[in-house]
């Protein structure tokens, strides 16, 4: 699947190569109904071929929004309830699930609502039922695993996920509406045996959950979930750190003391806090990559400008100590100790 980003306008994209040039039933429903879980969809045609361009403004992906942390026992229900949600959606409008991406670089989710989106992409190549398998095979490498009610819950949404012919809506409601797992877990080993007998399970299970970390970090495959090497190098969490954003109005300083570190205006998703309504509220991030710095914007709906230039969706850019970052109307200087 040959995709990229785009900026348009106020608006942000990736944008999807299409193969078939040609409009059909569910074209028509992507393009003239506003469906519940899917991502807005627009199509131009570019050379006899679709180009596909969903809108991500201010959307963050599963896959970019849990780099930097760990998704918690009510975030994962909530992703998995948007997905039986999404299944019935598109049975009232016999649109094929099968069409639906699940990778999580490409699952989106809104910072201010939480509501998660996802592509639907006519010429998709991953059946439903492997992009499920798939995808439940990746929370399993972003849970903590230290928390144990988390770890089981994942471990059988997994198993779940392996069976023939999954039944979509009940492994998901089985885990999610039956009452709080946490409290039939916690009531379940009361009896010191059970204590021990959990403890026997939990360890198999993470002897599993590491075996799947590790097979992972051999695979190379760019169909597989795996990341490249420049996501993983990314992925790692650096710590004193001598940089800042020095506010060129106001004079106003944020002390970047970790890496990758987080600008916006919500004080509860932002390392770096900016209180200005024209700022997202995660709106960019800077991360270290090979020991250099590099800034990034989140699908902000005003923009991240590096010397004046903005910078396209997902692109990076390295930076260097006095570069002026502009995050909406808020510009700062970037300076950092060599």
């Amino acid at each position: 699947m040959e995709f990229e980003y785009k900026h348009e306008f106020d608006k942000n994209y990736i944008v999807i190569k299409g193969e078939d040039n040609v409009y059909n039933y569910c074209l028509g429903m992507l393009i003239h109904n506003d469906i519940n879980g899917l991502l807005p969809l627009k199509v131009n045609h570019v050379n006899n071929r679709p180009d596909y361009l969903y809108e991500i403004t201010s959307k963050q992906s599963v896959r970019e929004l849990y780099s930097v942390k760990k998704i918690t026992y009510e975030e994962l229900k909530m992703l998995l309830k948007s997905i039986v949600e999404l299944a019935k959606e598109l049975q009232r409008y016999l649109l094929d699930i099968d069409c639906v991406v699940f990778k999580p670089e490409h699952i989106y989710i809104d910072k201010d609502t939480m509501e998660t989106a996802f592509i639907y992409y006519p010429d998709n190549d991953i059946s439903y039922q492997e992009g499920i398998r798939q995808l439940c095979r990746y929370f399993l490498e972003i849970i903590d695993h230290n928390n144990k009610i988390l770890v089981e819950y994942s471990y059988n949404v997994y198993c779940k996920s392996m069976e023939e012919n999954i039944n979509f809506e009940s492994f998901i409601y089985e885990n999610y509406s039956e009452g709080d797992y946490e409290e039939e877990r916690k009531t379940e080993y009361v009896a010191e045996t059970c204590i021990v007998e959990e403890k026997t399970f939990i360890d198999k299970i993470m002897d599993f959950v590491r075996g799947i970390i590790s097979e992972k970090a051999d695979k190379t495959d760019e169909d597989d979930y795996d990341m490249s090497e420049e996501y993983e190098t990314e992925l790692l969490i650096s710590e004193n750190i001598d940089a800042r954003l020095i506010g060129t109005d106001d004079g106003m300083v944020l002390e970047i003391n970790k890496m990758p570190f987080l600008i916006g205006k919500s004080d509860i998703h932002a390392d770096g806090v900016i209180l200005s309504d024209s700022v997202s509220r995660v709106h960019a991030k800077i991360y270290e990559i090979n020991g250099k710095s590099f800034i990034e914007d989140m699908n902000s709906k005003n923009g991240t400008y590096v010397n004046g230039a903005r910078i396209s969706p997902n692109e990076k850019i390295e930076l260097c100590s006095g570069d002026k970052i502009r995050f909406a109307a808020s510009e700062y200087v970037y300076q950092q100790q060599i």
